[in-house]
């Protein structure tokens, strides 16, 4: 019997299941821009406890603050089944300590008429610490195990550690330190200076001294001034150090603050300021908000006084930290200058030695961390160092209800640490939190790899270039009618001919428009390049459209700039003298513009920091200076004037500087802005998927709602496919407990590649690169090697017995790192193994040793929006059955 197809069932058929997809909504988030929620809702809480239960009960979605493992450990059974736990390797501690000296280098300091001796200011003894403290204690203690020991600014859980372990074992650093040498380090060079200044150093007995005495400089005691974080571990770490420091005789004061009053009480301060106002020490923490494979960035941010996060911060009228040497390396290996990929890690592992050495900040653990987000949540493309550090998490995230709830940490009832400006503010991740999903950038981080991938551009790089010497010379031709910004006359110069450059970059933009409605165009790029340049040069003595300390971060990457050519209206070619020798991606990152701010906004501060508030009359800055307001978009005094600034320019028709934007355009621009304010009351007005729609600061309270705009280049499907996240992850390392000195250690490994982004499965690794450590008491490497693949999941070596051959008899360390791409993120496991001296006795089969991996927090289950999937398909069949078996 024939059948036809019933023309009118079909039709109903695709009326019905349109009309139930609607219902649904799959066909509303297939066709939506921006990301997969609707709106964000941030709150601030002042306990992690509180806060952890709160997402555990489902009141919120996730806590942006990571916790080691105890605080999970101890959880009600209620809580902790509403949690998945995202982890994360990427915070760490250091001891910040102020070198400050005086004008003859020692550490007697003059400050105001005041002579007072800086412990802190000796080189021998800041080096002293790394000894005087036991990391092992501090991890077992404070972390309940949940930490890794940290020796420099490169964390072990990232791909580079490895480059680094010669220099810790150069320079005798151990997990548990030396108390004893530290000690002697400090006494020794504390005698040396009574010596030398001639009886205004010296020791008073005291019972009530560790030591029996304490150290004195002018009939007072020298006290030790230590700036202690009370929210977390570092209250611990803070009071451990200052016991250690007094058992060498120095008074200890120890202020236990909260995180902005010790902040600033150390940071934002002339580090000779004399007692009692003093600083010796801050607890300095970090978060790593994102994966990156190169580690230049972190060598340079933590160690190089050039770059400006050092004691000083480069403020002119203040005592400054400098090390010429450590500038010169770390401009070498930021800018492009190394020869190739052996002098790049060469030249990092000479930056970290000498870093150590001065020990300006002392590197004290990495974290093991985790943080809490309720089941209810999926599709987080979180980083796989950072965890929730990771920019893309609002983006990703997915919610049965479409809206996102997530909470801060506030130990102080704020939502921030410090102001809201991008020239020199949002230093805080709070602010960062808040700041990266509302704006986009040129380029960024991949969350699972850690290199730089585009997103509002696409690039392609050219480079050929040679060395002389030392010297990096270009060999691309820069067309003579590039540009350059000349800040001094507030125009584009053409840089004329016979220009060379090491390499070109060219940019594709994705425009779109920004959050108040207006279109973007390359008139925002060119103000926001010509921006750059103005505020990183000083044109005359007191410039005031110059900041230095934004200059630091700026100048280095400008003067390598050989020229700009605007190519048409989304096309841009920049020549310059950079490359990398791993990467042509970081040179397309090192030379990347994208605008955070629309230009009326930019000019508006501007007027405010440069000339004044106009309404009220306040002298603005955009740095935290004595005598004046630090500039900030959301606070509502800064708005006002904001307000004003925009409306006395639109009155003008003022035109922006190094553009050729008409009077029309303009005001259209100065009204979009001031209509924004009106709606918003805020100043934070950018292009990314998110838009800063309330911000309620005596609550701790805000909203980010998604920009739906038809031009946004980006539906949330675009990176869910780009951010692939996966991990090998070992599940067993089995090595004999004990073997003879001499003989062989066979080592065998277990390795599960998890892929966790887009689509959660598991399967033994059939691709990992596996490494294999041999290792000392001390941490020295003794000998190193890759597992090869056996079976799916089964990796094996055998560690020679030529290398074990030489060695004492002892306890020695087996360490093991797998990585699902090669130089990627590794898991890292641990294991002793036991050498012992060859006897004639009959050697007894010794048991293998398994260490296997901890327990995993459970894993997500299926989407919402999958299982709606699956019943359409299933209406679909039925109903597609029903109608073609009907009979005509």
């Amino acid at each position: 019997m024939s059948r036809k197809i019933n023309k009118k069932g079909v039709y109903s058929l695709f009326l019905i299941t349109l009309l139930f997809l609607s219902m649904t909504g799959i066909a509303s988030i297939a066709a939506k821009k921006g990301p997969y929620v609707d709106e964000v809702i941030i709150e601030a809480r002042t306990s992690r406890e509180t806060a952890i239960g709160e997402v555990g009960m489902g009141d919120f979605d996730l806590f942006f603050y990571a916790s080691g493992g105890t605080i999970y450990d101890g959880l009600p059974e209620d809580i902790r089944e509403g949690l998945n736990l995202i982890p994360s390797s990427a915070v760490y501690d250091d001891f910040f300590l102020n070198p400050c000296t005086g004008e003859d280098g020692s550490p007697v300091v003059e400050y105001e008429g005041v002579e007072w001796f800086n412990v802190t200011g000796d080189r021998e003894i800041r080096f002293a610490f790394n000894f005087l403290m036991n990391r092992q204690y501090m991890i077992d203690q404070m972390y309940g195990g949940y930490a890794l020991p940290m020796y420099s600014a490169i964390m072990e859980c990232e791909p580079a550690a490895p480059e680094f372990q010669s220099v810790y074992a150069e320079l005798g650093l151990t997990p548990t330190g030396d108390e004893q040498k530290g000690l002697s380090m400090i006494n020794e060079r504390m005698e040396y200076w009574a010596n030398q200044l001639g009886g205004k150093l010296k020791k008073v007995d005291a019972a009530d001294s560790p030591a029996g005495y304490w150290w004195y400089f002018n009939d007072e005691p020298v006290t030790f001034r230590a700036m202690i974080r009370i929210e977390d571990e570092r209250h611990e770490m803070g009071l451990y150090i200052c016991d250690q420091l007094e058992k060498a005789g120095i008074k200890c004061i120890r202020n236990e603050w909260d995180r902005v009053r010790a902040f600033s009480a150390s940071y934002f301060i002339d580090p000779a300021t004399a007692p009692p106002n003093h600083w010796n020490l801050y607890t300095d923490g970090w978060i790593s908000m994102s994966a990156w494979k190169f580690v230049e960035g972190s060598v340079t941010q933590m160690y190089a006084p050039w770059y400006g996060w050092m004691p000083g911060l480069g403020e002119s009228t203040w005592w400054n930290y400098s090390q010429d040497e450590l500038d010169k390396l770390t401009k070498k290996a930021l800018n492009g200058m190394c020869l190739n990929e052996q002098d790049y890690w060469d030249t990092l592992r000479e930056a970290v030695k000498l870093s150590i050495q001065e020990s300006v900040r002392v590197f004290c653990l990495t974290e093991l961390s985790y943080y809490p987000v309720n089941k209810r949540v999926s599709g987080i493309a979180y980083d796989v160092g950072s965890g929730l550090g990771s920019r893309w998490v609002f983006q990703t995230a997915q919610t049965p209800d479409n809206k996102l709830k997530a909470l801060q940490y506030s130990s102080v009832g704020s939502l921030f640490m410090g102001a809201f400006n991008p020239i020199d503010g949002l230093e805080d991740v709070y602010a960062n939190y808040l700041y990266r999903p509302v704006r986009d950038y040129a380029t960024w981080s991949h969350p699972g790899e850690g290199v730089p991938i585009s997103v509002r551009t696409t690039f392609d790089v050219e480079k050929k270039f040679h060395f002389e010497g030392e010297d990096l010379i270009g060999e691309l031709d820069v067309p003579s009618d590039c540009v350059v910004y000349d800040s001094a006359a507030n125009e584009w110069a053409e840089v004329g001919s016979g220009k060379k450059a090491v390499s070109k970059v060219t940019y594709d933009y994705l425009f779109s428009n920004w959050h108040n409605g207006m279109p973007m165009t390359m008139e925002d790029i060119k103000y926001c390049i010509a921006h750059v340049y103005e505020w990183s040069y000083e044109d005359e003595e007191g410039d005031r459209y110059y900041n230095a300390n934004y200059a630091m971060g700026t100048s280095e990457t400008l003067d390598r700039i050989k020229g700009i050519k605007f190519v048409d209206e989304d096309t841009l070619e920049i020549y310059g003298d950079f490359q990398h020798p791993a990467s042509d991606d970081l040179i397309a990152d090192y030379f990347a513009f994208w605008p955070d701010l629309p230009w009326p906004i930019y000019e508006a501060s501007d007027y405010l920091v440069a000339i004044h508030g106009p309404k009220s009359g306040t002298d603005y800055d955009y740095s935290d200076r004595e005598g004046t307001t630090q500039f900030d978009l959301l606070v509502d005094m800064h708005v006002e004037d904001m307000r004003e600034a925009l409306q006395r320019f639109w009155q003008k028709g003022q035109l922006p500087p190094a553009t050729d934007i008409t009077v029309d355009e303009a005001k259209a621009a100065y009204q979009a802005c001031i209509d924004w304010i009106d709606a918003h009351g805020h100043c934070f007005i950018s292009n990314g998927p998110f838009y800063m729609d309330i911000y309620d600061p005596a609550n701790m309270y805000c909203v980010l709602k998604a920009f739906r705009d038809p031009t946004y280049p980006f539906e949330p499907e675009v990176w869910t496919e780009r951010l692939t996240l996966a991990r090998s992850v070992i599940d067993s390392v089995d090595i004999p407990a004990s073997v003879k000195v001499g003989d062989d250690i066979p080592v065998k490994v277990k390795v599960t590649n998890k892929i966790e982004y887009p689509d959660a499965r598991e399967e033994p690794a059939e691709v990992a690169y596996v490494d294999v450590y041999l290792k000392d008491a001390s941490d020295n490497v003794l000998y190193s090697g890759k597992a090869a693949l056996k079976t799916a999941g089964n990796f094996e070596i055998t560690i020679p017995g030529s290398k074990t051959a030489n060695l004492s008899a002892g306890a020695y360390t087996v360490e093991v790192k797998a990585a699902y791409k090669e130089g990627g993120y590794p898991d890292l496991r641990k294991t002793q193994v036991i050498l012992s001296q060859v006897t004639e006795e009959s050697p007894t089969p010794t048991p293998a040793v398994t260490t296997a991996a901890p327990t995993e927090a459970p894993e997500e289950g299926m989407s919402t929006t999958t299982i709606v999937g699956i019943v359409v398909v299933i209406i679909i069949i039925v109903a597609l059955v029903y109608f073609f078996t009907k009979k005509k």
